[in-house]
């Protein structure tokens, strides 16, 4: 059965006494309805008397309300005190009545008639029927129970209908979801022939290491070798058949369930299953990695060009230093040449020649270093990509092979030349025809490139080959071009909604966030906005102290001086530290698990409810084994309790996804947000970005030096909330674009902490992210180095300012803007819907698409939107002192997120799969988010007391705090979970004291 509280069904919980006054306060023609209704009813019984009477009313009135709530009727006994005295003192009746009833039929007739009052459906009318019906569609749908269950509550409560109990429901849940998945299992395994059943028979055959693991081998690092073996890897993938056709009516989210499903299960698990379960998820598996496999041979492709590249400005920076002796080197050889050639060429004179050139290396020797002083003296390092390019052309030409790359814009001209190239692979000539149009090159390449002899012009092999691999992984960078059949870089055109689907959602998502819906409206809003907004700052400017604009032209900001600390505050900071309970890691996490209940999202892969004996303990353990880095192997070592590693790594695989690490997050900010103290450092309405380098494997294939930190690994990207507390983590490599994860991140945060305003660091920020977070009514406010050198733009190219013109050097294209407005609007629809990802539009835009109109006029309106946040950042201080102090918090964050992390000195996790780099990040976010949760309980009742005592207890001195205090916390030892540990009353933390300043 699936546990109630992993779904959103009604229940009464903790009702607080603002809950109990709105919910639950009678109106007065409710009261009227509960005591005439009774009273006609008792006229003709003389035996009703005022004392039966007062409490049939208060029954009835209690399930009135209860039902309202809940959408059932409950157990009167089950309801919370504070809401039977509640609904007592309105009836002006006694609280001491009893509330069960001692007559079944008197219940049910009450019923009935709040029902019929209410204009609902009883579930005995049809309600089962439609039940199953709704939870038949939704199964086809979602795979979790708890989603089923959600989803048949909400369309049976909008279809006006009584809910059962919750056992009724679940068990109609599961059955559904029985019946629905074996029907896609039996589906999937009838479309299967005999032999290929054979073949799926074998991939878990054996007791050591079997095909089944093979099948989910994850790529290594960009080496020619790990590239041969990702290669042959494809190979066998692409051999085991193509099942798209057999899986193509699996719903997308189910889709990713049996997948995650397939993935957490080993061969001897895939024995035990049915055998039409163990085709079907073998075949989506076989479809995953293959996908996979092309992704990897992607992303080692544009490593591979990128550590080419890079490889080549390095020995140009080399060659700078030497550039004299190999300059003097090469003018000898000319000299010695021209020499021997003498006043006419003879077959004696060229043996010589011959002769010096063998002298120095060969012909193709010195061909190389003559093209490197060439390119040294241009300060080009394009021709030194040439000799690294060698080494890994053979894998690279095999990679062409076995994609089938396409292009995503009306511009063909870069698949061309890559046919061209191939056809010519094994060509041994130094000159090709120019018979292919190099216009996607930049202009440095195609002056590399095109040679020109007696008067024809040819193309550089060699050179034309590099180009053409380096164009190709910068296009796909962009996404200008895609893969077919692969998951990371699908046809970008094919995964936007339709516009006639999007048509019906466009004015309400417009109203929603307050931008227009329209184009020409649009335009002539932002238009205005930007007009009023320059007008303004122009018009205060010599009233703003902190904004200068000096003789040059260039703008100069000022800072304030800030006011110190008082020794009041100062002492009751200390005096809060130093009565902080000493606490230990595993209590914290045990003890937030008691309040917020985070472990009840994890949980079987498969959607099951958990079935290994003390769950709670196992998740918990598991938490602080990968939230801290100690891995599986020293966390049960250091385990008082029976755990083993192999426990700990199987219940990380089987019953652990993201996405229910978010869920878990949720549940820890949820809590964290009704403390009153969080209140005192932010509402929960702005958030700000940053990432910071964690270590992974040397060999894995995401693994890049990242230039900033100075070392290799990956980036966790952090989103943090005013309050402190962290919202959503995700991992990407180094080389990915920081800002193309900011969006999304927003829009996957499931807590009901909502930021609508911003901030992030320069590597947050591009015109794109600023137009895109605006038109999802997001305000992004970024800091943002050397903004000085940003453009501002102008209304019009007329429009000219007193003070401030100098600041402006371009002007708006309005008419892009409305032209391509119902492209934008698409965009942002199918984001919102979850068709497309904002970090892979970003990732498109983010780049130089310069064939893409869309991206030209997503831009341009980001260069309005950020004129516009430019304008209000130099104009007001108090708008730079809190980015300043929003963004200090990210940086906070991450120092305290690495204090937690005390074991992964060398990796985060001892594993090459991605998703299990993203999990680190998330397993140490739910601890950070647990001591944040626990610290501020303790400091909250600390304050309490301490304002008991008559301290004079400051706002301003706790703003200056954070819930970023471990001096108190014992991070090493043995560790011992105790789920019977005394836990505090936490409803005192929830109840803002009187604070003064």
């Amino acid at each position: 059965m699936t546990a109630i509280e992993r779904t959103a069904w009604p229940v009464f919980g903790k009702p607080g006494r603002r809950e109990i006054e709105e919910k639950y306060t009678l109106t007065p023609t409710e009261i009227r309805f509960v005591r005439d209704r009774l009273r006609r009813e008792g006229k003709g019984r003389k035996f009703l008397a005022e004392a039966e009477y007062e409490a049939s009313c208060f029954r009835m009135a209690l399930l009135l309300k209860c039902f309202q709530k809940l959408h059932y009727f409950p157990a009167l006994t089950a309801i919370p005190d504070a809401i039977a005295i509640h609904v007592a003192q309105q009836l002006k009746i006694s609280q001491k009545l009893p509330r069960a009833y001692q007559n079944r039929w008197k219940r049910h007739h009450h019923q009935s008639m709040i029902l019929e009052y209410l204009r609902m459906s009883p579930w005995t009318d049809g309600g089962k029927e439609e039940a199953r019906r709704i939870a038949g569609e939704s199964a086809g749908i979602h795979n979790y129970p708890a989603d089923i269950i959600n989803h048949v509550m909400e369309r049976l409560i909008q279809q006006h209908r009584e809910l059962p109990s919750y056992s009724q429901i679940n068990r109609i849940v599961r059955e559904a979801r029985r019946d629905r998945n074996q029907q896609i299992f039996d589906q999937v395994a009838a479309a299967l022939s005999e032999q290929t059943r054979q073949v799926f028979d074998l991939l878990t055959a054996g007791k050591s290491r079997t095909l089944w693991f093979k099948l989910k081998e994850k790529a290594k690092s960009t080496t020619v070798t790990h590239f041969r073996s990702l290669l042959d890897q494809h190979d066998w993938l692409t051999s085991l058949g193509d099942y798209r056709d057999c899986i193509s009516d699996i719903s997308d989210v189910k889709h990713r369930h049996f997948i995650g499903e397939a993935m957490s299960l080993d061969a001897s698990d895939m024995r035990d299953i049915t055998p039409n379960k163990r085709y079907a998820l073998t075949a989506l598996l076989i479809d995953a990695m293959q996908r996979q496999a092309k992704d990897d041979i992607i992303t080692m492709l544009i490593k591979t060009m990128g550590r080419i590249e890079a490889k080549a400005q390095e020995k140009l920076q080399a060659l700078r230093e030497k550039y004299r002796e190999k300059t003097a080197e090469l003018l000898t050889i000319l000299n010695d040449i021209v020499g021997a050639l003498g006043r006419k060429a003879t077959r004696k004179r060229l043996r010589q020649i011959r002769q010096i050139l063998s002298d120095h290396g060969g012909r193709e020797t010195v061909m190389n270093e003559c093209d490197q002083a060439i390119s040294m003296h241009n300060e080009d390092h394009l021709p030194m990509m040439w000799p690294s390019f060698r080494s890994s052309r053979k894998n690279l030409f095999s990679m062409l092979r076995v994609l089938n790359i396409q292009s995503s814009t009306q511009n063909s001209h870069l698949i061309t030349a890559m046919k061209f190239i191939m056809q010519y692979q094994n060509v041994r000539t130094d000159l090709l025809p120019a018979s292919v149009d190099i216009s996607f090159a930049p202009r440095k390449w195609q002056k590399l490139i095109t040679v020109t002899q007696e008067k024809k012009k040819f193309y550089s092999k060699k050179y034309l080959e590099v180009c053409v691999f380096t164009c190709l992984a910068a296009a796909l960078r962009a996404t200008d071009i895609f893969v077919e059949g692969s998951g990371s870089w699908p046809d970008f055109r094919t995964e936007l909604m339709e516009w006639k689907d999007c048509l019906p959602l466009v004015e309400g998502h417009c109203s929603g966030v307050g931008i227009p819906a329209a184009g020409r409206e649009a335009v002539i809003f932002l238009k205005n906005l930007l007009e009023t907004r320059s007008n303004e700052i122009d018009r205060r400017y010599p009233d703003i102290d902190e904004f200068v604009i000096q003789e040059n032209g260039r703008p100069l900001l000022k800072k304030r001086i800030r006011a110190s600390k008082t020794e009041e505050d100062t002492r009751l900071i200390m005096a809060i530290k130093s009565a902080m309970p000493k606490r230990n890691l595993i209590d914290i996490l045990v003890n937030t698990s008691h309040h917020a209940r985070w472990t009840f999202p994890f949980g079987p892969v498969s959607g099951s409810d958990p079935k290994i004996e003390n769950s709670e303990e196992r998740y918990i353990l598991m938490t602080f084994a990968y939230g801290t880095g100690m891995g599986p192997e020293q966390t049960s070592q250091h385990m008082r309790h029976k755990v083993s590693p192999h426990m700990l790594s199987w219940t990380n695989q089987r019953h652990v996804t993201p996405k229910m690490q978010n869920m878990a997050m949720a549940k820890l900010i949820n809590l964290y947000r009704r403390l009153w103290m969080t209140g005192v450092w932010g509402d929960g309405t702005r958030a700000a970005a940053d990432g910071t380098l964690r270590k992974i494997r040397v060999e894995n294939l995401t693994a890049e030096y990242h230039v900033r930190y100075g070392s290799t690994g990956g980036i966790a990207y952090h989103h943090i909330a005013d309050n402190y507390i962290a919202l959503f983590s995700t991992f990407i490599p180094c080389g990915v674009w920081e800002a193309v994860e900011i969006i999304e991140g927003l829009l996957r945060n499931e807590s009901e902490v909502q930021p609508k305003i911003f901030h992030a660091d320069t590597q947050g920020q591009s015109s794109v992210v600023f137009a895109l977070a605006w038109l999802l009514g997001i305000k992004l406010m970024p800091r943002i180095r050397n903004w000085k050198d940003l453009k501002f733009y102008r209304p019009s190219r007329r429009k000219r300012y007193t003070h401030i013109d100098s600041l402006f050097s371009d002007a708006i294209n309005w008419k892009l803007i409305e032209m391509h407005w119902q492209d934008i609007m698409q965009v942002v629809i199918s984001i919102k819907q979850g068709k497309i990802s904002s970090s892979a539009l970003l990732k498109k835009f983010g780049s130089y698409s310069r064939q893409n109109r869309l991206c030209l006029a997503m831009r341009e309106l980001g260069n309005v939107i950020r004129t516009l946040f430019l304008l209000e950042y130099i104009s007001d201080i108090d708008v730079r002192e809190e980015i300043t102090a929003q963004t200090n918090k990210v940086e906070s964050y991450n120092e305290f997120s690495g204090w937690i992390s005390f074991g992964s000195r060398h990796a985060i996790v001892a594993s090459n799969d991605p998703e299990e780099h993203e999990k680190a990040v998330k397993y140490n976010d739910i601890i950070a988010n647990a001591v944040m949760l626990q610290n501020v309980i303790d400091m909250s009742m600390i304050v309490k007391d301490l304002a008991v005592k008559g301290y004079p207890v400051k706002r301003s001195a706790l703003r200056q705090m954070s819930p970023y205090l471990t001096d108190h916390i014992n991070r090493f030892g043995e560790y011992v979970v105790d789920l019977n540990i005394a836990t505090e009353d936490i409803k005192s933390a929830m109840d803002l004291p009187a604070l003064a300043g």
